[in-house]
């Protein structure tokens, strides 16, 4: 049995997509893309994407990512990261990645 990689809520107006996987990865990523592509089909105005349970993503992660945002971005929604680690949120920086998204410390933080 695969893995349940996302958890999907809605809550405060926002789509909360959580990721339950420790680590995003390339053995990861395709089945990662199809479940969210799969919830961005209803076309929610605003994602948080939860990154709380992550502690380690690697480029094609990254890349997810930024595949993900413009997905949003293409009809009109808005897109927010959350819960980055210490980790993660100095993988962001040094990319510079962290100039294209919304990133708060914490869910309740984006919901708000």
């Amino acid at each position: 049995m695969e893995e349940q990689l996302i958890a999907a809520e809605e809550k405060n107006g926002s789509l909360i997509i959580t990721v339950l996987s420790k680590q995003l990865q390339m053995y990861h990523i395709p089945d990662f893309k199809d479940a969210v592509a799969e919830i961005l089909e209803t076309k929610p105005a605003r994602v948080v994407l939860n990154l709380s349970n992550v502690d380690y993503l690697d480029s094609s992660a990254l890349g997810a990512l930024f595949l993900i945002h413009k997905q949003i971005d293409d009809y009109k929604g808005r897109m927010a990261l959350a819960g980055i680690s210490h980790a993660i949120a100095i993988v962001f920086r040094l990319t510079k990645s962290d100039q294209h998204f919304k990133i708060y410390e914490t869910l309740e933080a984006a919901l708000v």
